[in-house]
């Protein structure tokens, strides 16, 4: 069977998200043939991994590095849609109360250690302990009473009530019991050298330069092509940029005018250039919470939305790499409602809104004034952020011809953050990483102002109801329309101003085949960069037709 026939096995034959899954691959989990194997992938990260151990590790390296070492449960293929990896399948009780894993037969431990259920109890209970740290997993297991493996191939979870989010909390790295039960968790040598279960198995990390990884030929599902990836530790951007020019990595995401620049020029370079439309939001809060009597008033921050010309803004400062939002589901969400259309740019309108919330350009003209009170507000913004400090000063421009007057503040990323959590601010520009599961309980629910991320301290009886009941439900398509009925209403009040979604563009080199994109990147997805390969006569890493290694290091070494 070819790769594209394997990988279609692992597709859930149902949409739903709570379809019960039957066991999509052979008893045995043979692995899945793929492209002749061959060559390496060098990737730039920003940051040293936080750790190995991929119940503590929160960062990105240590994400991208756990999807490949370890497996989880469940993950989620290109479109989002929920695909099985370590579990053959699942299903609910008749209460949806009790969920029950299947696990796949044949699955071990990179040394050789059968995987089992009992692997997945621990790394749920090493999750949830608090000895454990902090962790931004735990919340995901709140409404879990108890975990239990009745046998080895069986893993049956139970929730005190209907959870609708159950299945995405299990795309979770499952961590080995045998070889961490012995150690001290926190502390242990193997969060520096991990053991998994997935495609690819750890070879090295040297502090400050690079991760490597290699592919793990007895990998029970779909096997890797590339013979390694090695994570290349680089701090900066532009560095970022410079070693892609130089060969020494083999992608790079780049701002949007190098992108362009480096795909115009005259003489093109080894290189595929690529976007897609990220799952991460820009966004303004209003802060509602009647400090302001004007931002407490939803025909104000309507009018606001009305004033801000975000079309000419993502074309002229972000290039085009942006998609305006009507409301927080991205268009690759299944929530997302295709006829609910962005408020215009119309400053006449936005004027009429304004008068009829006593708002008046007094005769004389300048500002808008109410009861001797004139209309502004402060706008809190990140510093050393181009697009925002750019956004800005255009949205002072636009609500001063329209009589408001906006007072830019601009901080440091983390105390805007603190300032805004803290409900410290009168209205902010910021940005959101949206989850795979669209749910907005978290920004939108009137419990989660004070502490939680309803930045806005939005109050609504009827979106708190549904978002309730949005959380109970385990019928797909129901609770899709839940989050369209909120979607409604949110673009109605206009607690935030939902921008644009980013787009991302990256430039990958130009040996690398079959090289797929979703909402979450080339990374965050399955099968992902496993489907990647680099054909014979193309191939730069590994053994040459001499029969010589060559690695990027050495490569690099005589670069320099």
């Amino acid at each position: 069977m070819g790769r594209r026939g394997a990988a279609a096995l692992l597709r859930p034959a149902a949409t739903g998200l709570f379809a019960v899954l039957l066991p999509l691959v052979s008893a045995c989990s043979a692995p899945v043939p793929g492209p002749e194997p061959g060559d390496w992938l060098v990737i730039p990260v920003s940051s040293e991994p936080e750790s190995l151990n991929f119940v503590l590790a929160g960062n990105t390296p240590a994400k991208w590095i756990g999807r490949l070492v370890a497996d989880s449960l469940v993950d989620h293929d290109e479109n989002l849609r929920l695909v099985p990896r370590l579990a053959a399948s699942w299903e609910f009780s008749d209460d949806q109360r009790t969920l029950t894993f299947r696990l796949r037969d044949g699955v071990r431990w990179h040394d050789g250690a059968p995987f089992r259920a009992e692997d997945v109890v621990f790394t749920y209970e090493r999750i949830v302990d608090p000895a454990s740290g902090p962790n931004s997993k735990r919340s995901q297991f709140r409404e879990v009473e108890r975990v239990e493996a009745p046998d080895h191939r069986t893993v049956r979870v139970t929730y005190g009530q209907p959870y609708a989010a159950a299945l995405y909390a299990w795309q979770i790295p499952i961590l080995p019991k045998h070889i961490f039960e012995s150690e001290d968790f926190l502390t242990s040598s193997y969060n520096r050298r991990p053991v998994g279960t997935g495609p690819y198995r750890f070879v090295e990390w040297k502090t400050a330069r690079q991760v490597v990884l290699e592919a793990n030929r007895d990998y029970w599902g779909i096997r890797p092509s590339l013979d390694r990836i090695v994570f290349r530790i680089i701090p900066s951007r532009n560095t970022q940029y410079q070693a892609l020019l130089a060969g020494e990595v083999d992608l790079a995401v780049l701002p949007p005018e190098r992108w362009q620049e480096l795909r115009d020029r005259s003489e093109p370079g080894p290189w595929k250039f690529y976007r897609y439309s990220a799952l991460r939001i820009a966004y303004i809060a209003w802060n509602g919470n009647g400090d302001h009597a004007a931002l407490a008033d939803p025909r104000v921050r309507r009018a606001f939305t009305l004033l801000i010309d975000r079309r000419e803004f993502v074309e002229r400062v972000m290039l085009g790499f942006g998609e305006i939002a009507a409301s927080p589901f991205h268009p690759a969400h299944s929530a997302h409602d295709p006829d609910l259309a962005p408020l215009p740019h119309d400053p006449q309108e936005a004027g009429r809104l304004l008068d009829a919330a006593g708002w008046k350009i007094p005769a004389g003209g300048g500002f808008r004034e109410k009861d001797g009170d004139r209309l502004g507000f402060r706008l809190l913004t990140s510093s050393g952020t181009d697009w925002q400090e750019k956004f800005s000063v255009l949205l002072q421009e636009s609500f001063g011809r329209a009589g408001v007057e906006v007072r830019i503040r601009r901080v440091e990323y983390t105390a805007l953050a603190a300032q805004v959590r803290k409900g410290a601010y009168e209205a902010a520009v910021s940005t959101w990483g949206l989850d795979i599961d669209p749910d907005p309980f978290p920004f939108a629910h009137s419990s989660q102002i004070g502490g939680g991320w309803n930045l806005a301290a939005y109050r609504n009886a009827e979106v708190d109801r549904l978002l309730e009941e949005g959380r109970r439900i385990l019928d797909s398509d129901r609770r899709d329309q839940i989050f369209r009925e909120i979607g409604d209403i949110l673009a109605r009040d206009q607690p935030y101003t939902f921008l644009f979604f980013f787009s991302v563009p990256l430039a990958i080199d130009s040996r690398f085949e079959n090289v797929k994109f979703s909402p979450l990147g080339f990374f965050d997805w399955y099968p992902g960069i496993l489907d990647w390969y680099v054909p014979e006569g193309r191939r730069k890493y590994g053994r040459s037709g001499s029969g010589q290694a060559r690695s990027p290091d050495a490569d690099r070494d005589q670069m320099n």
